[in-house]
C-alpha cells in the first residue's frame, strides 16, 4: 500500500500593518512553519495554527520581516524548535546587536517598534543550527547567501518545494516582475548567483517566496532573478538613489500596468536597495585596491 501523497504548503497571508501580500509565513504541514514574520503580525499565524502544536519554526535568515516574531511565537509553542543557520542563530540567541542595527536603517527605537513590535530573544535550548548541504527528515538544507551572509533555503523532498526567502527575490501573485531586494549591508550578486545555481540544481517543483508566494515557473523565475541583479545593479554604478528610484518605479509600472504595486517594496524603499548596491560596489573597489 502506498504512502498518503504530503498535504500541500498552505500559505498564511500576516496582513503586515494591514495590507495583504507584504509578508507569507508558509505552513508546511500541521507541526512546520517557514519565515512567521515579525510579532506585529503574528495574530493571523496564530488563528491558523489555533489547536496545533508547531514542532518546527524555519528561518531563512533573521531580518525582521522574516524571523522577528520568532521569539515571541515560541511562547505559544513551548516543543517546537527554531531551525537556523549557523550565521543568523547568535542574532536570535541574543538580538540586541541586531535591533541596534535595524534602529540605524528604520530611524530609531519608536519607528522600529511601529514596524516589527516586540523582538525577543530565543532560549538557546530551542535553537538547531542547520549546515550547508544537511538532510533532517524530508528537508536538505542549503547555504544561500547574496541577500544575506546568513541565508539559508530549505527543499522539502517529499513535495519538491523550495523555501528560497529572499534569494528569488519578491514577486506578486498575478505579476511577472521579480524585484531583488539588494538591501544593506550584505549584498553580493556573485554570491547571490552561485545561490540561484544551487536552488536551480535541486529541481524544485516550486519556489515558495515569503514575498510572496509559489511559483512553479522555477527556471523563468530564477533567470528574471539573475536578470534583476545584474540590470538594477548596473544602473546603481552610474545613477544617483532618486534617480535610480524613479528607473525601478517604471520598470515596476512597465511590469504591472500600476504606477505604485504595494509588496514589491514591503519594508524598504527604493533608497535602501540602492545604497545596498553602493555598499558592494565600494567593498568590490576596497578588495581591487588592496590587491
Amino acid at each position: 500500500m502506498s504512502a498518503p501523497a504530503p498535504t500541500p504548503a498552505r500559505p498564511i497571508d500576516v496582513n503586515y500593518l494591514g495590507q495583504p501580500q507584504q509578508i507569507c509565513c508558509w505552513r508546511v504541514d500541521d507541526h512546520t512553519i517557514v519565515d512567521p514574520g515579525p510579532s506585529v503580525s503574528l495574530d493571523p499565524i496564530r488563528e491558523a495554527l489555533a489547536g496545533t502544536s508547531l514542532k518546527r519554526i524555519l528561518v531563512t535568515h533573521i531580518h525582521l520581516d522574516h524571523s522577528g516574531g520568532v521569539g515571541v511565537l515560541l511562547r505559544d509553542h513551548p516543543d517546537a524548535e527554531v531551525w537556523v543557520g549557523a550565521r543568523g542563530a547568535r542574532h536570535l540567541i541574543s538580538p540586541e546587536r541586531l535591533v541596534a542595527s535595524a534602529e540605524q536603517v528604520y530611524g530609531g527605537a519608536d519607528n522600529l517598534a511601529a514596524l516589527f513590535g516586540e523582538i525577543a530573544s530565543v532560549p538557546e535550548d530551542r535553537v538547531r543550527i542547520v549546515g550547508d548541504g544537511e538532510a533532517i527528515d524530508e528537508f536538505i538544507v542549503a547555504e544561500t547567501p547574496g541577500h544575506a551572509k546568513h541565508h539559508v533555503s530549505f527543499l522539502n523532498t517529499l513535495t519538491g518545494d523550495a523555501y528560497v526567502g529572499d534569494t528569488a527575490s519578491v514577486r506578486l501573485p498575478g505579476h511577472q516582475f521579480v524585484l531583488p531586494m539588494t538591501t544593506p549591508p550584505d549584498t553580493d550578486r556573485v554570491a547571490w548567483n552561485r545561490s540561484l545555481d544551487v536552488i536551480e540544481e535541486w529541481r524544485p517543483t516550486r519556489l515558495m517566496l515569503t514575498h510572496f508566494g509559489a511559483y512553479d515557473d522555477v527556471a523563468l523565475h530564477i533567470a528574471r532573478t539573475r536578470e534583476g541583479l545584474k540590470h538594477f545593479g548596473d544602473l546603481a554604478a552610474i545613477l544617483d538613489a532618486d534617480t535610480w528610484g524613479r528607473t525601478l518605479e517604471a520598470a515596476v509600472g512597465a511590469a504591472t500596468g500600476h504606477a505604485q504595486v504595494k509588496g514589491y517594496g514591503t519594508t524598504m524603499d527604493a533608497a535602501t536597495l540602492w545604497q545596498g548596491l553602493q555598499i558592494e560596489r565600494e567593498r568590490i573597489a576596497a578588495a581591487a585596491g588592496d590587491a
